[in-house]
């Protein structure tokens, strides 16, 4: 077909100029429709990455150089107890304790391109009413610093990941393993010695009583075998101890339903005289309803009679005693905190250990905390301590409730 004339020519102009404009537009169309798809792409790959993070059990931060927060998971607003919205934007000092912004700095200048694990004790922060932070919880957490690579090119770092790891339960179970493992080692050994030395120690008893039948008060010896006397009751007090230590289920009575208010009351009251002219005041905050535990009662006793005891020792010049007990879902928890001496940080791991003491010498045989330990782990208990030097220190003991051990003696 052959177009004539002026007119055709301006016709064939602007068909080819409108489908000039037309390829354009598809092409545009085209271009839009791939960005679009490859910003649906790079969506799901945002919001698959964010689920990630969202997901791990453990915490995660992103911060830049300037230390501002950049992201902030779930797990780590569940652990140190902040909002994501209240971290975003801010620096890492304004958020966290100044020891461990302290220790992760060191950690990143140690190791600045790769990544650095360190364990470090984190102030955790427990919300308030109202939205505003209360009371502060003492964790300790496995903290991962490792450097965020730039897109740039290799080598450039345009921040830092931290990765943080709950492990305070982790490093409790440890350490009361080790106890028990100790102690039951020490356990074996007591025995034997005890078996071995009690035997002398009741000639020496019974020869130095059939002396003291016969001796005149007015000899001189008779005060020699006085002593004789208490040092062999005292010897055989020491041994009936290892002996505990070692089998404390051996050392008598079935196991019943022992309400602990009850023991705690019982006890109490044996030491009040003693409380009283020691210039001691007790504060008791016992549960209202009974607290049952299945138990040998005497040895629920003893348990008590050796941690008031101490609290006294620690307050040669008078003090409070608080005893509490409570309910904690399934379990019967007591607390015996006193405002003593403290225990020094270093000997805090040794307080279980028998023999172990830091009282004067005649004060203690170093026993009464190990046999303590002994007779909660065998009620299927444990047992914590925690202490301030020169502010007190507070020992919480938590055992299963009746019904729940009941059921665990019969599956074992």
């Amino acid at each position: 077909m052959r177009l004539r004339g002026r007119g055709n020519c301006r016709d064939l102009a602007l068909l080819t100029a409108v489908a000039g404009q037309v390829a354009t537009a598809i092409e545009n169309g085209r271009l839009y429709r791939r960005l679009h798809l490859k910003a649906e792409e790079l969506g799901r790959m945002r919001e698959f990455n964010d689920n990630i993070l969202e997901s791990l059990d453990d915490g995660l931060a992103v911060f830049d150089e300037d230390e501002r927060i950049a992201h902030w998971n779930h797990a780590l607003e569940v652990l140190y107890g902040v909002k994501r919205a209240d971290a975003s934007g801010r620096r890492l000092a304004d958020i966290f304790d100044s020891s461990f912004v302290e220790a992760l700095r060191a950690a990143r200048q140690e190791n600045p391109a790769g990544a650095t694990l360190f364990r470090v004790a984190l102030n955790r922060r427990r919300a308030a009413e109202g939205g505003s932070h209360g009371e502060t919880e003492r964790l300790l957490v496995n903290a991962t610093v490792a450097p965020l690579q730039s897109p740039i090119g290799p080598g450039a770092i345009e921040g830092t990941i931290l990765l943080v790891e709950n492990v305070t339960e982790r490093v409790r179970l440890e350490e009361q393993l080790q106890i028990s493992e100790k102690m039951a080692s020490i356990g074996l050994l007591a025995a034997g010695v005890a078996h071995e030395v009690n035997t002398p120690l009741t000639g020496i008893s019974s020869y130095a009583q059939m002396l003291l039948e016969q001796a005149d008060p007015a000899d001189p010896r008779t005060k020699l075998l006085e002593k004789i006397e208490r040092q062999t009751f005292r010897a055989a007090k020491i041994v009936n101890g290892l002996l505990t230590l070692s089998r404390p289920g051996v050392q008598g009575g079935e196991r019943q339903d022992v309400d602990l208010n009850t023991v705690v009351g019982d006890v109490l009251s044996l030491l009040e005289h003693q409380f009283e002219v020691g210039k001691i005041r007790i504060r008791r905050e016992l549960a209202d309803p009974p607290m049952p535990v299945m138990g040998v009662e005497h040895q629920l006793q003893q348990v008590f009679l050796n941690l008031f005891l101490n609290a006294r020792d620690a307050m040669p010049r008078g003090g409070w005693l608080t005893v509490t007990t409570r309910a904690d879902g399934r379990h019967v928890v007591a607390e015996v905190g006193d405002t003593g001496s403290g225990v020094p940080p270093e000997h805090l791991a040794r307080i279980y250990d028998p023999f172990f003491t830091t009282k004067a010498i005649g004060r203690g045989t170093g026993l009464g905390l190990s046999i303590t330990y002994s007779i909660v782990h065998e009620h299927a208990g444990s047992i914590r301590c925690d202490s301030v030097l020169g502010q007190g220190t507070r020992f919480t003991l938590t055992f299963p409730q009746a019904d729940v051990a009941a059921a665990r003696t019969i599956a074992h």
